[in-house]
Parts: C-alpha cells; structure tokens; sequence
C-alpha cells in the first residue's frame, strides 16, 4: 500500500507538470489565407482575421488624448495618406509576437520603407511570397490602427489601436471612442470603421445609387474602391473610385486598375463603429454629403495659408446660410466679389493665393484678383473650380463646376450683364453682341484646353 501511494503521487504531479508545460506553451495555428480573385471576377473574399496568442501577455489599453475635438474630414484625410504607395502584407504593422501593434503602427507620419518596397513591385505583386515581412506593409486591421493612432496621438510609442479585424469596432467602442451597431441597423456615415469577419475597412461615404467608396488595405495595398451596386454591376462609387485612383495616384492605377469591390462588404459586415461627436466632429458637414462630394474636399487644393484661409471664413460666414445649395453659395460669392473688390489698374499674377490674398486685404485688383478672390472663396466653400484664360493672359475668370457640368464664371464687374454660369456659347455670344461697345473682354479662350460646358 505504501509504495503504491508513492507511485500514485508521483504520477499525479508528473501529470500536473505536463499540463502545465502544454498550457503555457499554447500551438499557434495559421488562419486560413485570403483567397483570390481574378480581375473579371466579383471580389467578394476578404482579409483574414489576425490571431492573437492569448498566453502572451496583452498591452495596456491605450489613453484617449484630451485635446479634443479631431474632425472626420481630418480622420480620413489622415487615413488617405498611405494610399497608393503601400503594399498589403499580411501580419504588416503587427509586432514580432503577432499579438498588437508594431512599431510603424505607434509611429506618426508615413514609414519611408514601404514606399519603396511599394517602388520595387510590379503588376503581379503576390502577396503570398510576403507574409509576415511586417516593415514592408500594412494589412487591413493594421492599416486601421495606424490611421487611428495617427488621428489621435501625436507622440510616438504610446499603446496602439490594432485588433482583430472581427474585434475593431468592439474594442474602439471599449476604448470610450464611440459606438458599435449591428450593420442592418446602421446608416454608414465617411469615417465609420467597418467590422467584418476576416476584414475591416473605412467608409468614405455612399454615392446616390447605394454603393459605397471603401478605403482599406486589402490585396494588392492600400486603396480606395468601390462596391459594386446591388443588382452585382458597375456602380457610381467604382467610377469614382476609378477616376481618383487614376488621377491621383498614377502609377498605382498603372500596375493595380481593378477598384471594384463585392457588396458583401456591407452584406458581410458584422457591426459598424461611429465616433463618439465629442471626439470627433464634423464641423464640415460631411455626413450630409454624397462621396464624390467628400472627394473633392478631399483633394481641393490647400491654400497653405492660414491667413488667407481666415480672410475666407471671414467673408463666407457673413454671406453663406448652411441651407444653401452649392448653386446659391456660388452666387452669393460672386456677387459678393463683383461688389466689394474695386476694380484697379494691374495686379501680379505670381499665384492664385497671392492674389486672393491681396485682393482681400486691399479690397482692389484688376481681372486678376477677381478670378483668384473668387477661386479662394469658391474653394473654401467646398465648390471645384478652376482658372480659363486668354492665350495671352489678357483676361483671367474661373469655371466653376455645378452638378456636374462646368460653366462660366466671370466676377469682374462692367458691360451690364452678370456672368455667372454661363456656358461657352453666352460668352461667345456676349462677345459678338459687343464687339461695337468700348471693352476689352472678348473672351477668346483655347477651346481644347479647357473643358466644354453644355
């Protein structure tokens, strides 16, 4: 009995070892990989939800900053900024242990490393041969992190915001940074992050038929897409997507052209975040905009002028109501330069800033300084728009872009008519029709250089 008690304690503690060795030493098991698609197929396969090892220890939550509030046009401008010139790699942006963010995850500003491996591929990137070069790239939870980091910190090394892609929406929810609804209750707004089962992407915002303009990392990189419309076909938000990824981004749109994306990214969704409006707000209305309009907000040309852009806000919050529509916004800053700039002998044509600059302060300027208050004016308002001119620079006025279509748009006061919205064939028409009175606007512009209007 004695030894056989002996035997039966040592076999127990041997037992307790062994199950102690195999708990502490848990088997990390590869998720299943992304299948692809080809070109013409519908891309409905998603990024592979990351694995956390639960028996290594986790980071502490990361600490919302308190200098708040941020913008969701800030947001996505922000998350924009690797767009076209980083690779998808899958576990890119996770650290060593594949269990939180990596260092260029908690690290503000763009790493220089993954344009240049962005550099060194070609049209058949196979994201297969690259998984886990972490430096190289980002994958799509990763991608997330980074772009929340950067929107919310602005130090680098604090604790990171990258999850499972399943997990995103929850875990920012967690954090206090706003709320997580089921998808078929949500009405998706630009900046909410969506949460799927193996894969998470931004909304920047629905076009007028229901799609959606999608910016993720997903294979090849990161990028701007759009699902398809609901009926399977080419939607409004693959044009669009189409048209900035071409325009914008080159060489990108050269080796990667494919911007279409599967309605299961709504379909498949499993809940969408929304920040909290006292994080971030939107102080420009986006939220009530179409996404090609969110676009050109976008990309419309920064002034790099705080004072200009001061002078602008000036002007337009005493002529602008909310409710206006972007053709009664135009008016009211046209008639508002046509009134209050006095026309004045010449003005230095060194830039549209600089003439708008002057022609604010000064309150006087020539055709020049009309044309660049009014581009300044337009393009604060959120209204595309762009410099026409004689071949040899002799009268200088916008176009200006209204539901689609551009139109004439001249502020310089004189000769009787307002010429506002006018299309090529009234300009010509006023030209001819005054060619006996003592003016010296005959509008003779390039016909192939600019765009025509209807």
């Amino acid at each position: 009995m004695k030894v056989r008690k002996v035997i039966s304690v040592g076999m127990i503690l041997a037992m307790v070892l062994i199950m102690a060795a195999c708990s502490s030493k848990e088997v990390k098991q590869e998720p299943p990989k992304e299948a692809h698609e080809s070109q013409t197929q519908p891309q409905t396969s998603k990024e592979p939800e990351k694995p956390r090892d639960e028996s290594v220890e986790q980071p502490e939550e990361p600490q919302i900053p308190q200098d708040m509030p941020l913008t969701r046009l800030e947001f996505l401008r922000t998350a924009m900024l690797p767009v076209g010139s980083t690779m998808y790699v899958y576990g890119g942006g996770w650290n060593e242990e594949d269990t939180a963010a990596g260092e260029e995850a908690v690290t503000i500003g763009i790493s220089p490393r993954w344009k240049e491996f962005f550099e060194k591929q070609d049209a058949s990137y196979d994201d297969l041969k690259t998984e886990y070069q972490i430096h190289d790239g980002l994958d799509c939870s990763a991608y997330i992190g980074w772009a929340v980091y950067n929107v919310l910190q602005k130090e680098n090394g604090k604790e990171g915001y990258v999850y499972p892609s399943r997990a995103l929406a929850d875990k920012y929810e967690e954090l206090g940074l706003g709320q997580t609804v089921p998808i078929e209750e949500s009405e998706l707004k630009p900046g909410d992050i969506i949460s799927m089962k193996d894969h998470a992407w931004i909304c920047m915002g629905e076009m007028e038929d229901g799609s959606y303009l999608v910016l993720h990392a997903s294979p090849p990189g990161v990028m701007i897409n759009g699902t398809k419309g609901w009926d399977g076909g080419y939607s409004q938000a693959i044009q669009l997507a189409e048209n900035t990824m071409r325009t914008h981004y080159p060489k990108w749109f050269e080796k990667y052209p494919n911007c279409s994306r599967g309605t299961s990214y709504i379909s498949g969704a499993v809940g969408a975040f929304s920040w909290d409006p006292k994080i971030m707000q939107d102080p420009e209305g986006i939220c009530g905009l179409h996404a090609d309009k969110i676009v050109m907000l976008l990309y419309m040309k920064d002034t790099g002028n705080k004072k200009l852009n001061s002078l602008c806000d000036t002007v337009l919050a005493q002529i602008l109501e909310p409710t206006m529509t972007d053709r009664e916004k135009a008016y009211a800053i046209y008639c508002w330069v046509e009134e209050s700039i006095r026309y004045s002998g010449h003005t230095k044509m060194d830039g549209w800033q600089n003439g708008a600059f002057r022609a604010l302060t000064t309150m006087k300027g020539n055709c020049y300084a009309y044309y660049s208050a009014s581009a300044a004016l337009l393009t604060r308002a959120g209204i595309e728009n762009m410099e026409i001119h004689e071949p040899d620079m002799s009268h200088v006025w916008n176009l200006v872009k209204m539901d689609g279509e551009w139109y004439h748009f001249d502020a310089t006061p004189g000769w009787g008519e307002q010429r506002f919205l006018w299309t090529d064939e009234q300009m010509e028409n006023y030209s001819y029709y005054n060619e006996d009175v003592e003016h010296e606007i005959s509008y003779d512009w390039d016909h192939a250089e600019f765009p025509a209007t209807p």
